[in-house]
């Protein structure tokens, strides 16, 4: 992979790589890994597929879709709503991710009662990409759930 088609890696091209099944396909997911920055979600994508990669059959398998990124919400953005501390909370959430990794739903199902919170944290994860679920070979539909946990100090 030339650095012209690296710096033109797409989320799509990347998924594409893991779904092509060819010999070449975990090098070049670990190439991607490699040259894209830290943090970026490319790099994270290629991270997550790796980490579910099966040598045996050249592709990558995962029943559940994965969040790439390890919080729900921008540490800047929790201290701007909370500018002082706030001793720690627990969110849990249902996230409905298409067989592209875009979210399509989600929805809080416990954890605490603060509505703006619970906004800021949905808002949060549908902004986000995934690494969609795989069975059969084909990407799906799938439901991720997520327990966040918060505090600020």
């Amino acid at each position: 992979m030339s650095s012209t088609e690296h710096a033109e890696m797409s989320f799509e091209q990347v998924l594409q790589i893991a779904r092509s099944k060819t010999a070449e396909s975990k090098a070049q997911l670990e190439q991607v890994r490699g040259k894209e920055p830290d943090g970026s979600q490319i790099s994270m994508l290629a991270r997550r597929i790796l980490s579910r990669w099966d040598d045996k059959s050249n592709t990558y398998y995962s029943t559940v879709p994965q969040l790439l990124e390890s919080t729900c919400i921008d540490t800047e953005e929790l201290r701007a709503m909370y500018p002082g501390e706030v001793e720690a909370k627990r969110l849990y959430l249902e996230i409905g991710i298409g067989a592209d990794g875009n979210p399509v739903r989600a929805s809080v199902i416990g954890g605490t009662d603060n509505k703006q919170l619970r906004e800021a944290v949905v808002h949060s994860l549908m902004q986000r990409r995934y690494a969609p679920a795989k069975e059969n070979d084909t990407y799906v539909d799938a439901t991720l759930t997520v327990e966040c946990r918060l505090e600020v100090r």
